[in-house]
């Protein structure tokens, strides 16, 4: 499969490392983000320049409470343009769910969005699956999808503003979370705790 279309879009490790000064910064400026951490691929294939990588594993840590975190879940909608009021009426954390609307908006190398909570419980930004080939499947999937919703395949994203490649994560994650049997977007707890995983992190 290293031949295929969406292997040879996705962003190499050089690529990716020569911009993580760049999306620390943006990261950064999100407030409830304490530490930023990257895992997965990546992590694991620091060393290696040309490796491609198909998503960028990152996990924002936070001292948020871990059910108001659960708490912010597609249903019927996501709380992201209420007002405050609104969410404080509605038992909503005002603070957790404007960073949750800031950290998924940033969607550079086609970020796999993490959050831990005050006690090390990790999230995940939409719902897991336990079969690791199944999950790559669907991404496969997705992407393809998202190539024939927008016109843009994923060797053209580096190079798009924000706003084309927001699009083109919204037909991603249309897709992905339309497969996953409609699952509503949102935080799901992982199996992970940020104690017990900290020798696979790089902290940027």
């Amino acid at each position: 499969m290293k031949n295929s279309w969406y292997s040879k879009s996705m962003p190499k490790v050089k690529e990716i490392t020569s911009n993580l000064t760049s999306l620390a910064h943006d990261l950064y400026k999100i407030n409830g983000i304490q530490k930023v951490y990257i895992f997965g691929s990546y992590a694991k294939n620091k060393n290696k320049p040309n490796c491609s990588i198909r998503d960028l594993d990152i996990i924002a840590q936070t001292d948020f409470n871990h059910e108001d975190l659960l708490s912010i879940i597609d249903k019927p909608i996501l709380p992201f343009n209420l007002k405050k009021a609104q969410l404080e009426e509605e038992g909503f954390d005002p603070d957790v769910v404007q960073f949750t609307k800031d950290f998924t908006k940033i969607t550079s190398y086609n970020i796999d969005h993490w959050a831990s909570g005050s006690k090390g419980e990790i999230l995940h930004w939409g719902a897991l699956l336990e079969n690791e080939k199944e999950w790559e499947e669907i991404k496969q999937e997705a992407e393809k999808y998202a190539l024939k919703e927008t016109g843009i395949s994923r060797i053209k994203i580096a190079k798009l503003d924000e706003e084309k490649k927001f699009g083109w994560k919204t037909a991603y994650d249309y897709y992905f979370n339309k497969i996953l049997s409609n699952i509503p977007l949102g935080w799901y707890t992982s199996q992970h705790n940020l104690k017990n995983i900290q020798k696979d992190l790089i902290e940027i």
